[in-house]
């Protein structure tokens, strides 16, 4: 790389874990290139800064040294980094129960013997998986890119069909799934307001974001995935 400055607007956003320590090791070897980096990954900025710039209330303040460096200087810092810093509360309500079920150890979805490959592929992306999930249940799916976690979560929700396996769900369960990509159409409309989007959206009395969705053309593989009939076994008494 030529480049005298290297801008880095918040790198490590959609990295694994392997990907961003390349990137730290990287940078580190650049010793005749200024990096400028906006990020709120701490361990990051740890790693690679040599100086962090403060922006607050119009004004910028330099401090030597890398983040922890800039907290101890600067205490209220924290908060940006820090849920448990911050002058805000946040506290979710503990889960209630769900009709019909008990305990909130009880499983409410379940995956058994789960393989799973995309339409022409040779090699299955999920294979012979068995999960479940419940009330208590706070799981983060981890691994590289490319390992199949968001494939995982289109099984669960019931988005996708496996290819062999069986997936169960109680009766009363409804699933809230907010994808990775789920607001990429938004992008095209950062220049409109809130209200005048919505005005966009339904000015002809439908959503035109399901209409361009639905004329969009499809690959011949998305097109078979599409015509596979997915399948919810209910079981109303679903074991733990």
């Amino acid at each position: 790389m030529n480049a005298d400055i290297l801008l880095l607007d918040e790198p490590t956003n959609h990295l694994d874990v392997a990907n961003v320590a390349w990137l730290q090791n990287y940078l580190n070897s650049l010793t005749n290139v200024t990096s400028m980096i906006v990020s709120h990954d701490s361990g990051f900025l740890d790693a690679v800064c040599t100086g962090i710039i403060h922006y607050e209330t119009r004004k910028l303040k330099k401090y030597k040294g890398n983040l922890s460096k800039f907290v101890e200087q600067y205490p209220a810092g924290r908060s940006y980094y820090e849920l448990s810093a911050s002058p805000i509360a946040f506290k979710l309500p503990e889960p209630g129960f769900l009709d019909g079920v008990k305990s909130k150890d009880k499983a409410l979805v379940k995956l058994q013997n789960i393989d799973f490959a995309y339409p022409g592929a040779t090699k299955l992306t999920i294979m012979n998986m068995s999960c479940q999930v419940s009330l208590n249940s706070r799981v983060a799916v981890i691994g590289p890119n490319g390992a199949g976690k968001s494939t995982l979560i289109k099984v669960l929700t019931g988005e996708t069909a496996p290819t062999d396996g069986v997936v169960t769900k109680h009766p009363n369960v409804r699933v809230a799934y907010v994808a990775q990509h789920a607001f990429h159409h938004v992008e095209q409309h950062l220049e409109k307001t809130p209200n005048e989007y919505i005005r966009w959206r339904y000015q002809y009395g439908e959503d035109r974001e399901m209409v361009n969705k639905a004329t969009r053309k499809i690959s011949p593989e998305e097109e078979a995935q599409m015509k596979k009939f997915i399948q919810w076994e209910i079981n109303e008494k679903m074991e733990k």
